[in-house]
């Protein structure tokens, strides 16, 4: 659990700025963070729909699992793979929340 005294550090942080931000975390309270290191994925050409307009974008995509999971009392009653996701964005974006309007929900294709 985050202590109130932490700064709320949500979404992706430049590389150049970690080391700053690092620096304002006690030790102790580190391990409530996880780095991780930045995946240089292929581009491609999208249609995304910005601000209700369809637009070509140079862009990136990230397939995604996730998973269904069931406790009571810490008692783990069921932990079980529900599906996969995958989310693209325009390859400009850092952030990449669906439901805050920076990557969009499509299908896997299969090309030769």
């Amino acid at each position: 659990m985050l202590s109130d005294s932490l700064p709320q550090i949500i979404g992706i942080i430049p590389k150049v700025e970690i080391p700053k931000i690092l620096k304002t975390i006690k030790q102790d309270e580190q391990n409530a963070y996880i780095l991780m290191e930045k995946i240089l994925a292929q581009t491609h050409s999208a249609v995304l729909v910005v601000n209700g307009c369809a637009e070509k974008l140079n862009s990136v995509s990230e397939v995604g699992r996730y998973g269904i999971c069931f406790a009571d009392n810490g008692v783990l009653n069921s932990n079980k793979d529900a599906g996969y996701l995958v989310r693209t964005k325009a390859q400009n974006i850092n952030e990449g929340g669906v439901c805050a309007g920076f990557a969009c929900l499509n299908s896997l294709t299969l090309e030769s």
